[in-house]
């Protein structure tokens, strides 16, 4: 079972966004399926954010992003992206969703072996050479991404950079919508930007309820916050 600390931290992301519009950039946007997660979350706490770039090599997909969010897809290859690239766009936050062939259960599991893993390789070798570390990282991916080199590479560059992570596997049933499909999610903080709730064992998280703790206590702290 895993065991939970309370941590007195205001420093989230929503005191954060709430001073401050939120520039993100979107790796391997897709569709723009964390687009509108992140779009649908901020009007409901009332926060701004501008995605200043999304890359995305599959025109098929960059056209349909294009067409529901009038934002131009960059269709440059991730694993050709220099730091000095990166570094200009001075992103608070990325979003990523790289190829799961490499780690899906039904492929070979090629892991790092496979060019697909080539882009997300590239992010995590220009993370530590970047004078514009974004505060916030959050990548999705299958299950069989928790136990891939390539996740032990990323992990270890967090530790080296100074980030804070935590690691979930969660499935959309969990927030009552009808699909069992489980997925992998990291979200990672540059210190001193920290959890509410902190995992101390560093466990896979996949009760839901922990989910529901942190946002209660950002509330909790929101609502303080605004009686002072």
């Amino acid at each position: 079972q895993t065991n939970y600390s309370l941590k007195n931290d205001n420093l989230n992301l929503i005191n954060h966004c709430n001073q401050n519009q939120l520039r993100v950039i979107e790796f391997f946007c897709g569709i723009g399926g964390m687009y509108q997660a992140l779009l649908d979350y901020s009007r409901n706490n009332n926060f701004t954010f501008e995605i200043i770039e999304a890359f995305d090599v599959n025109p098929q997909a960059a056209q349909v992003y294009e067409f529901n969010y009038h934002k131009k897809v960059n269709k440059k290859g991730i694993e050709t992206l220099s730091s000095e690239e990166i570094d200009k766009l001075e992103a608070h936050f990325w979003l990523m969703s790289p190829p799961c062939q490499p780690y899906t259960r039904q492929g070979k599991q090629r892991d790092l072996n496979d060019p697909r893993a080539t882009a997300l390789l590239n992010l995590i070798q220009l993370l530590p050479k970047l004078k514009n570390q974004p505060n916030f990282i959050l990548l999705e991916n299958v299950k069989g991404f928790e136990i891939s080199e390539s996740r032990n590479l990323l992990i270890q560059q967090f530790i080296n950079c100074s980030y804070v992570y935590q690691e979930f596997l969660l499935t959309p049933q969990q927030f009552n919508i009808p699909n069992q499909r489980l997925r992998y999610f990291c979200l990672a903080k540059k210190q001193p930007f920290n959890f509410i709730q902190i995992n101390i064992s560093n466990e896979i998280i996949t009760d839901v309820n922990y989910l529901r703790m942190n946002n209660n206590n950002n509330n909790n702290n929101n609502n303080n916050n605004n009686n002072n």
